[in-house]
């Protein structure tokens, strides 16, 4: 874990497109997480959208949700700092009438090697949501959760 800190605090981070800004479309619920199913391994990729217009990326490669949530309710609020210094959790997003706009870093180099990615995506319902930029996923589904890690950090501006 440490190695992976120095190494993302070393790197330079190419801007994301996106700029924050408010969502208040009302077109994705916001209560909850959104998770999508790997379509190779079957793990499940976990994604909160804060109504600021960032994104967090939980990056587990859990398949089980239930291990996700009870990691979420343990230990989460223990590895906040961690969090906060990891550009590759972070992102932007931005919705434009059906359409959701994801725009994120990603350790190990995304689409060319670049540590960015960027995609589009359908809204299908306020539940549910497919984006480009999560290639070989199905489309994310919303699920109510209690818990939101803050969505405070050094990298979304």
């Amino acid at each position: 874990m440490f190695l992976a800190l120095l190494f993302c605090q070393c790197m330079t981070w190419e801007p994301l497109r996106i700029k924050r800004a408010d969502n208040l479309s009302g077109k994705l619920r916001l209560d909850g997480y959104y998770y999508a199913t790997s379509m190779i391994t079957g793990s499940k990729e976990v994604i909160f959208l804060y109504s600021n217009g960032v994104l967090y990326q939980l990056g587990d490669n859990q398949s089980d949700l239930q291990v996700i949530e009870n990691r979420l309710k343990q230990n989460f609020y223990k590895q906040q700092g961690a969090v906060q210094d990891t550009p590759t959790k972070w992102g932007g997003y931005v919705i434009k009438g059906d359409s959701i706009y994801i725009d994120r870093w990603v350790f190990g180099g995304g689409v060319g090697d670049k540590p960015r990615v960027y995609g589009v995506g359908v809204i299908l319902n306020n539940t549910s949501f497919t984006n480009s930029s999560y290639e070989n996923w199905g489309p994310f589904q919303f699920r109510q959760f209690p818990i939101k890690p803050d969505s405070t950090n050094r990298f979304v501006k």
